[in-house]
């Protein structure tokens, strides 16, 4: 026990040392323009679980998050009583990204050694852009962090679950089993049921065909159709959607983007339609492949292999994370379906009870703690992926020095902001380890089921993204989840060199370089770190009006400490962007205004001006060059050259 605890000896050392950074640094870190409504929503929340009244706005994603972040920054301001409330918070969304980096070495020891897991593991943890979110951030860091646990706590389950009796042959030869049975039992098929599975299948590929190829003349038969129908059952339900999503009614017609707002939702619902008609054709036509296919053996072996899986340790936290996950992003179930894959893999006759126990006990958790799901849960669901599926963002993307529309963003948008946002050394070693892994499959020296989830991790997201178009903003935040598959084959690159320099010291040398722009981007953006970019694009400095830079504003703190001390008595002072992140520090004898573009003329700013002392804006499009151009600007927030916030005097 004690040689396994020195063989993690550097883990435990990186864990101290990011408990020290936090402690030390952590209050650089200034609130971020989602915060406070975040904060609210667990107060919200906290209410509702106090009075067991069920929630109808909390139901886009559960609030257990949250909820848990408020409780345990009250428990920071315990130790830090000078800290407000957001401020202690950031500490709990940086723990819960340290759970992360635990849950990514884990995964990483199950094809790496101790050394290139480690390796892998800092570089992991040491990217800017991943340490800027990591205070700041409290949707995205956690989903990513919730992905990662779920997925060692499941592969820890699957590993101690119970060793299974009378399964000798290999996972290939299953296949192959499987593969004879439904040519055998397709073979003795009757022409009707042959007809029955044909037309299925026309059917799903001519809709699926119509969906994503011409899309717009099958939305505008949807808004034709909703807008004419006659059928009462349909109409409700339509009408139930349509309260769901745009909170108005069909009755008096549904409008063409709110069609294709809740386009991306159709597609998933009936995807959703096929898959269960395809399985249920597969349980009429094919029910001893289906055996195979499940492990399903006899009843009675069904619940001794229960009993036995009610009786493994791992399966009751990796259940109960599921849940909670599932509550703070509904895509979480995606994690738990990688781990269901795993299972069946690796131990396929004790699959069904397994998937029961660990689905059963995410849903009772899922339930508890989600209070838009009580008292009527299937309606609970069916608003929160509306709402997800839905969402739609008005505002634009700078990307490569033009301004986008979310819709207009081109294909290569996430590949490409990756490449720039990570440090060189990762996304060289992805290369390479990703190479390598493809060379070791060919030579059947990899694990094809671990290969096979972490592509699907990085590339389902993206594919989606192509094919549902959904509202893609503030650089790739939304899609941080899928970004550790990065990781796991840069620690193959990294295993690579280390196979071909067997040199302890070498070695280290080989970690430092590798970590030294990682380092360097911590010291030079603090506490600005997620605004991180690489040398192929110049750095910051290159990026900068290229590029987002501080599009949470996290940077408008150093702007209200320095009117703070400068501004006079009752000076009025104008913001673009969210007054919270102003007022909470701000002189109690200043006054501020909200400064909103789409009422403003920068041609005839007269009138503003006259009015107001100050103006606080971010250089977020050009803001700064275009608004108040003749007004000098008396204060500025800049890291490497690039201007991140400024303060104009309009005296």
């Amino acid at each position: 026990m004690r040689n396994k605890h020195i063989k993690h000896l550097p883990l435990y050392i990186l864990i101290l040392i990011n408990l020290l950074f936090a402690i030390i640094y952590g209050g650089d870190f200034n609130e971020s323009w989602d915060e406070q409504p975040r904060y609210n929503v667990a107060l919200e929340a906290i209410a509702r679980y106090r009075s067991a009244e069920p929630a109808q706005r909390i139901t886009g994603k559960g609030p257990i998050y949250y909820v848990t972040a408020k409780l345990g920054g009250d428990l920071i301001r315990l130790i830090r009583p000078h800290f407000n409330s957001i401020q202690a918070w950031h500490y709990i969304h940086f723990l819960t990204f340290l759970l992360g980096v635990i849950a990514f070495y884990i995964i990483s020891l199950k094809f790496l050694p101790v050394t290139a897991a480690f390796a892998s593991t800092t570089l992991f943890n040491s990217q800017p852009l991943l340490i800027g979110h990591a205070f700041i951030n409290p949707k995205d860091i956690p989903f990513m962090s919730s992905f990662l646990v779920i997925l060692a706590t499941g592969f820890l389950m699957a590993d101690h679950l119970p060793k299974e009796k009378g399964r000798t042959a290999p996972f290939k030869n299953d296949i192959n089993t499987l593969r004879q049975q439904v040519k055998n039992e397709w073979l003795n098929l009757k022409w009707p049921h042959v007809i029955h599975i044909l037309c299925h299948f026309t059917i799903s590929m001519i809709s699926l065909y119509l969906l994503f190829i011409h899309k717009d003349i099958v939305q505008q038969f949807f808004q034709q159709t909703i807008n004419h129908i006659d059928f009462p059952l349909l109409y409700r339900v339509l009408d139930f959607i349509a309260a769901s999503v745009f909170n108005g009614t069909i009755s008096g017609g549904i409008a063409p983007h709110n069609i294709q707002r809740a386009y991306p939702f159709f597609i998933i619902a009936w995807g959703i339609a096929l898959a269960l008609g395809s399985l249920l054709l597969f349980l009429l036509y094919f029910p001893k492949s289906l055996r195979i296919l499940t492990g399903f053996s006899s009843r009675k072996q069904y619940f001794v292999e229960l009993i036995a899986v009610l009786r493994s340790g791992w399966v009751y936290p990796a259940g109960i994370i599921l849940g909670l996950s599932i509550n703070n992003r509904s895509l979480s179930i995606t994690a738990g379906l990688f781990v269901l894959f795993y299972i069946w893999v690796k131990h396929r006759k004790i699959f069904l009870p397994a998937c029961l126990v660990y689905l059963g006990l995410a849903t009772i958790i899922l339930y508890i703690t989600w209070p838009g799901l009580w008292g009527n849960p299937v309606t609970g669901l069916i608003k929160s992926l509306l709402s997800n599926t839905s969402y739609s963002w008005g505002g634009s993307t700078l990307f490569r020095g033009q301004e986008y529309k979310p819709e207009q963003l081109p294909l290569y948008y996430l590949p490409y902001l990756m490449g720039i946002q990570f440090t060189i050394p990762a996304i060289a070693l992805g290369i390479l380890g990703f190479i390598k892994a493809i060379l070791d499959l060919i030579n059947k020296s990899l694990d094809k089921t671990l290969f096979s989830i972490f592509t699907a991790w990085f590339l389902l997201p993206f594919v989606s993204a192509l094919i549902l178009k959904p509202a893609i903003y503030h650089n790739f935040r939304h899609f941080l989840f899928m970004t550790p598959p990065i990781f796991f084959f840069s620690g193959l690159g990294i295993k690579t060199i280390f196979e071909y320099i067997p040199h302890s010291l070498i070695n280290s040398l080989i970690i430092l370089l590798i970590l030294f722009p990682s380092v360097l981007g911590l010291i030079q953006l603090h506490p600005y770190q997620y605004i991180y970019y690489n040398q192929l694009v110049g750095g910051v400095k290159g990026a900068f009006r290229s590029y987002e830079m501080d599009y949470w504003l996290t940077s408008f703190q150093e702007c209200v400490d320095y009117l703070n001390e400068v501004a006079g008595e009752k000076d009025v002072i104008l913001v673009y962007g969210p007054l919270h992140l102003v007022n909470d520090d701000l002189r109690e004898d200043l006054e501020t205004n909200r400064l909103v573009l789409r009422q403003f003329d920068p041609n005839n700013d007269g009138q503003i001006i006259e009015n107001t002392d100050y103006v606080i804006m971010p250089t977020r499009m050009n803001h700064d060059l275009i608004f108040f151009p003749t007004k000098p600007t008396v204060f500025s927030v800049q890291r490497n050259n690039a201007i991140l916030s400024v303060i104009k005097d309009l005296h």
